[in-house]
């Protein structure tokens, strides 16, 4: 930065002498005589005030506030090194902020303040600075943490305007403008974050599971994690807004993916839906309705239950490698799953029923006589069988 690597050493001889006027008493000075004393003290105290009003003057320079014509004509007469350091100073003053507002972040900011006052605090301790020199830096200093807190106002303003793009939310144009003109590289980085967003919901949607989603994203947060070191502040932001809104994405698929199965079960059971269940399979998944029938086959009555059991396992190891080789969508998965898992409760609610029912009738037998106690012993030993 050209302003704050200029020579701080620079004039700093300046109004020495005036420093040596009000701060030492030569010898000569004793040998006035005590009537004479008096009007030097008032001399003096008349140079303090000029020299004191000529720095006041000239930190109005640096902080661009109006100084009066009679002020300028007075320290151009009888200051003008002064002048010419407040004026020089003041370049160097535009020149830092014009600096602070290429800053593209907070921590941006942060550094160049430091760097200026680390570099002003130096010289001041060496004793490069004269008293000017040394109201002037300070006064930078002030102005520059003044328009810092503006700057890092603004930078905030514009880093919520570039999420807002992020979410997929609308801006207005004059929103729009404000970044294209001040923030062109926060409006780039708020782009590039929403495509990296869209980029990642296509492969979401192109895992075959939920669980393939869920691990992927995993990895993208570890990765994101992974780079703090490496990217800006604003970016992390960026990219962790995104990574949430990815994760609502999931979270509303998955959501919908348990509704389909709901609304597949009760069509399956022959229940009415609900208008808001009709909207949902109509504007979602309009086939539905037909992807069910092709299942009617599984639920006609079989002699052997063992059997039906086998074809029902078989179905399910169908569809998952049906899944596995992109043969069918997910939510057809979602539909066939919850068919064939429904069937194979009523077959196994439909046992236990008839289990129940005659262990109901064995127990009440073997109150009345010992005959119910071999049935019992029978029907244990073919469960055994069985299971």
């Amino acid at each position: 930065m050209n302003s704050i690597n200029n020579n701080p050493f620079r004039n700093s001889n300046i109004n020495m002498e005036n420093n040596n006027i009000l701060n030492n008493t030569s010898p000569k000075m004793k040998k006035i005589d005590k009537f004479e004393q008096p009007i030097a003290k008032n001399f003096l105290n008349k140079i303090k005030e000029e020299i004191e009003k000529a720095q006041l003057i000239c930190v109005k320079i640096v902080r661009g506030e109006e100084v009066s014509k009679k002020d300028l004509e007075f320290i151009s007469k009888k200051y003008p090194d002064m002048k010419q350091m407040a004026e020089e100073s003041l370049k160097d003053y535009n020149n830092i902020i014009k600096e602070l507002k290429l800053c593209k972040d907070h921590d941006e900011v942060e550094q160049l303040l430091f760097k200026f006052s680390k570099e002003t605090s130096n010289t001041a301790k060496n004793g490069y600075l004269s008293e000017l020199q040394s109201k002037i830096k300070a006064t930078i200093m002030e102005e520059m943490i003044k328009s810092s807190k503006n700057i890092k106002s603004e930078l905030d303003n514009a880093e919520k305007i570039a999420l807002k793009i992020v979410k997929g939310e609308e801006i207005t144009s004059n929103q729009e403008n404000f970044l294209k003109q001040k923030y062109p590289h926060i409006k780039q980085m708020s782009q590039q974050t929403l495509k990296y967003i869209n980029d990642l919901k296509i492969d979401l949607k192109n895992c075959k599971t939920q669980q393939e989603r869920e691990q992927l994203l995993s990895k993208e947060i570890k990765n994101l994690d992974s780079k703090k070191n490496i990217l800006s502040k604003t970016e992390i932001k960026f990219k962790m807004a995104g990574i949430e809104q990815v994760q609502k994405f999931l979270n509303n698929n998955k959501k919908d993916n348990e509704k389909l199965r709901l609304i597949a079960l009760k069509i399956i059971k022959n229940k009415t839906l609900t208008k808001s269940e009709e909207k949902f399979i109509s504007e979602k998944y309009p086939n539905l309705k037909e992807e069910i029938r092709e299942y009617e086959y599984l639920k006609e009555p079989f002699k052997d239950y063992k059997y039906k059991e086998e074809i029902l396992d078989k179905e399910l190891k169908k569809i998952e490698q049906q899944i596995v080789s992109s043969k069918i969508t997910e939510h057809q998965a979602i539909i066939k799953k919850a068919i064939v898992e429904d069937i194979k409760k009523e077959n196994e609610y439909g046992i236990y029923y008839y289990m129940n029912l005659y262990l109901h009738m064995i127990f009440n037998k073997i109150s009345e006589n010992s005959l119910g106690i071999i049935i019992l012993t029978i029907l244990i030993i073919t469960m055994m069988y069985i299971f």
